[in-house]
């Protein structure tokens, strides 16, 4: 369970703390004013990467087929060119796979 004090959050399990929806992990921190239990989550382990590495990978990947107009321009007319932007839908969801292959 998630304690907090006066001064500090921790888990009671001896597992790791995961501040919601940030990259932040910890055993122990300082807590911030305002802090409710709620904003806290136990967890077993830590990602081997944040969110933000992975999302970066994967824009890196995507880069190296298409520019941001070009995915602007498939994106707008995905109902009038549906083939186009299939095309598209399944090389970014193959460089999600790859990248999560790739960072783990």
């Amino acid at each position: 369970m998630i304690v907090l004090t006066n001064i500090e959050v921790y888990s009671d399990a001896g597992k790791y703390v995961h501040r919601i929806g940030s990259d932040v992990y910890f055993v122990r921190s300082t807590i911030r004013k305002g802090d409710t239990a709620d904003m806290y989550e136990e967890v077993d382990d830590v990602p081997k990467y944040t969110e933000a590495e992975y999302k970066a990978k994967v824009e890196e990947k995507i880069r190296e087929r298409y520019t941001i107009s070009d995915e602007f321009a498939i994106l707008r007319q995905r109902d009038t060119k549906p083939e186009e932007y299939d095309a598209y839908y399944a090389y970014a969801e193959e460089c999600k796979r790859a990248v999560k292959e790739e960072l783990v």
